[in-house]
């Protein structure tokens, strides 16, 4: 009865999200050359899942580092495109996450970053297409407030499944200490190194026409 409950959870979540990318899909006039950029950050937040280091109770992995590099490079709905086909890929059984896929995935205390995935490559294109400029020092305020936006959504999930689902028990200070004080140095640097290298790989992709 759990595992069947915790299924029908997982379809509810991969439909809302479902409705949500073919929204903007729509709003995207998608061609060729985008879907093969979504395309291909679909595939790196994949390799970036299985690139990972073990930590207590998480795993740092370099997701994060191509979730940003997707808002900077796509601007916020192509970029949030790319994570959201990882995302249901993931749902619908396919191993693209660290510790596998399924539907009873929404259940893992780690699924609440890749939610936050979603939003951080949103957050971050967002603030690149109002800034309308592709220096370092506006990619960097942009990649930390997609930083912000992952652990916003990342944190409380943990929190959640932590307590109310698996009844471990933990302080939200103890979360914090894992969940977030624990990877962030990491993430930090590696935003600092997407937004080092966002101008000249931005000029390339604007030449061929393939960004905002």
């Amino acid at each position: 009865m759990e595992r069947e409950y915790e299924i029908m959870i997982g379809v509810i979540v991969f439909i809302t999200l479902m409705g949500i990318m073919v929204y903007n899909i729509r709003k995207a006039e998608l061609n060729a050359k985008k879907m093969a950029l979504i395309g291909m950050f679909t595939a790196l937040m994949t390799i970036g899942a299985y690139v990972k280091l073990p930590l207590f109770m998480l795993e740092f992995t370099f997701q994060l580092f191509f979730c940003i590099f997707a808002g900077l490079l796509l601007g916020s709905r192509l970029g949030m495109i790319s994570i959201m086909v990882y995302t249901l890929v993931g749902l619908i059984g396919v191993p693209v996450f660290s510790r596998g896929g399924g539907f009873g995935y929404v259940f893992q205390s780690s699924f609440g970053y890749i939610l936050g995935f979603i939003l951080g490559a949103f957050v971050t294109g967002k603030i690149m297409e109002v800034m309308k400029k592709d220096n370092f020092s506006v990619s960097i305020i942009a990649s930390l407030a997609g930083v912000g936006a992952i652990y916003l959504v990342g944190v409380p999930y943990l929190y959640v499944i932590l307590n109310l689902y698996l009844t471990k028990g933990y302080a939200f200070n103890a979360v914090l200490g894992f969940g977030l004080f624990q990877p962030i140095i990491g993430d930090l640097i590696l935003s600092i190194v997407a937004s080092k290298a966002v101008p000249s790989i931005k000029g390339a992709l604007r030449k061929s026409k393939l960004t905002f």
